[in-house]
């Protein structure tokens, strides 16, 4: 399985208006786009930090997966996003690896990527898969770059670092 980047790092906040305030406010950040994914039952800005992302992610009541999060946990990290170039093929390899999918086929998340959960013991991971990663100049691209600054292939991660918070279903 090939992890072409980290996609984003998301945040469970309870107040996105309050969080967005204190992005702006601290470190002279504002959201690049802000949404609600009502499938999920959250409304989500994601802000754009150097050449990293950060999203928001506040639900929509209390009786969805992050207002449930949000009861057990409290505000902090929610989830990380990796890229990948074909979603189906790592979520094959993800399962005979032994991780447990969430729901088992992708979904649509947030900017209209492709995501799916995926849990392992100490960190929830979803899986995405862009337009742009999805598509065969971009894993090509993306794959150059890794050859060229990366003399020895990196260390396969195993589940438990790699996949993260318990479910919030």
């Amino acid at each position: 399985m090939l992890l072409l980047n980290l996609d984003h790092v998301a945040l469970a906040v309870a107040d996105l208006e309050a969080a967005l305030k204190r992005f702006l406010d601290l470190y002279g950040v504002a959201p690049a786009g802000r949404e609600v994914v009502a499938d999920q039952g959250v409304e989500e800005a994601m802000l754009l930090v150097g050449g990293s992302r950060v999203q928001l992610v506040a639900p929509l009541g209390p009786d969805t997966p992050v207002g449930r999060f949000l009861a057990r946990h409290g505000e902090g990290l929610h989830h990380l996003a990796f890229a990948v170039p074909d979603i189906e093929a790592a979520l094959a390899h993800l399962e005979a690896q032994g991780a447990e999918l969430i729901d088992r086929v992708p979904r649509r998340g947030g900017d209209g990527a492709r995501v799916e959960s995926v849990q392992a013991p100490g960190l929830a991971v979803p899986g995405e898969e862009s337009a742009a990663s999805a598509s065969s100049s971009a894993r090509e691209a993306m794959a150059a770059r890794m050859a060229a600054t990366s003399a020895e292939p990196a260390p396969r991660p195993s589940p438990g670092l790699v996949m993260g918070s318990p479910p919030t279903q």
